[in-house]
């Protein structure tokens, strides 16, 4: 786990927050607010997402109805991200989070599960830290 966490505030532009996962060299970042209490996160994948070109003729030509409920909130889920102009907009929310004390195994099952590769670690609402794919792969050596 890292204690030393990079964040960012729910009004942080989406330019200053790329610029700020470039220059910390992390692909996700804990939003927080002034107290420093877990918000949400946002990712690099996030921020792609969020540049991505609306294609309108692909959701307009499904009208099937059970394909359409699938795809109108797809839809509604990239017009939010295209929209997004600060962090707060953009992050997940609530954040998948673990606590100081949550074992190897549960890190890796919720990873794996939740298809998320940060976990912000959290006591109470404060975030305390954040784990990440290589802390899990690095706990697996230091086993037995």
């Amino acid at each position: 786990m890292s204690t030393e966490v990079v964040t960012v505030r729910h009004d942080t532009p989406l330019r200053e927050l790329a610029r700020t996962m470039l220059e910390a060299e992390v692909s996700g970042l804990p939003v927080v607010d002034g107290s420093g209490n877990l918000l949400g996160m946002v990712t690099e994948t996030d921020l792609i997402e969020s540049q991505q070109k609306l294609h309108f003729p692909t959701v307009i030509a499904l009208f099937d109805a059970v394909v359409y409920v699938e795809s109108s909130k797809h839809f509604e889920e990239k017009v939010h991200k295209a929209a997004a102009a600060t962090a707060g907009e953009l992050m997940h929310s609530p954040a998948v989070t673990v606590t100081p004390e949550t074992a190897l195994t549960d890190l890796a099952e919720i990873m794996g599960s939740k298809k998320v590769h940060h976990l912000p670690v959290v006591a109470g609402d404060k975030l305390v830290g954040i784990i990440g794919k290589a802390d899990v792969v690095r706990g697996i050596t230091m086993e037995n």
